[in-house]
């Protein structure tokens, strides 16, 4: 399966990255590519203080040169959105960021716009929107979380709820 691959890899893979920041200075990112068995990945990691990182993954058939663009995409997404204020408290109404583990601490951090926040500090936005409604959504390294398209619903009708549940197979609670 290998040998088919590597028709589509070039012989010098990108081992770093500029891109242009908000300010207009240029960010670098260090690239990394790893092949397995049923896929390929390319994971871009900020370098310096911040830890920005940006993800793209694949099938072994997929073309290269459209995974890279892709995560130079997602790159340049990642500079250009800003979740969190300088105060620690999420901007808007939503924060997308990676869990990232810190050795010193032997704890987990979320990196939010590239800093590591505890869940400690995160705790501080939640209690300054009790009573408010909350998602927490996973997804693998590779998804965006953030791409696809929010509905509010302003008044979910009982009945609509019930025939929710019965098409899903779910026993109201």
């Amino acid at each position: 399966m290998l040998e088919n691959c590597e028709s589509i890899i070039p012989d010098i893979v990108p081992k770093q990255l500029s891109v242009k920041g908000r300010s207009g200075k240029p960010v670098e990112f260090e690239i990394e590519f790893y092949v397995f068995a049923n896929g390929m990945s390319m994971i871009a990691t900020e370098m310096g203080k911040l830890k920005r990182r940006a993800e793209v993954r694949g099938d072994l058939e997929d073309n290269f040169d459209t995974m890279f663009e892709t995560l130079k995409q997602r790159i340049k997404k990642a500079l250009s959105v800003k979740y969190m204020e300088k105060s620690g408290y999420i901007a808007g109404d939503k924060a997308v960021g990676y869990i990232g583990y810190n050795s010193e601490n032997d704890s987990c951090e979320i990196i939010i716009d590239g800093k590591p926040y505890s869940w400690v500090e995160l705790g501080k936005n939640i209690k300054a929107r009790e009573g408010w409604n909350i998602k927490i959504e996973f997804g693998c390294a590779g998804d965006e979380l953030d791409g696809g398209t929010v509905i509010i619903v302003d008044e979910v009708q009982e009945d609509d709820l019930y025939e929710e549940q019965d098409r899903l197979g779910m026993e109201a609670r």
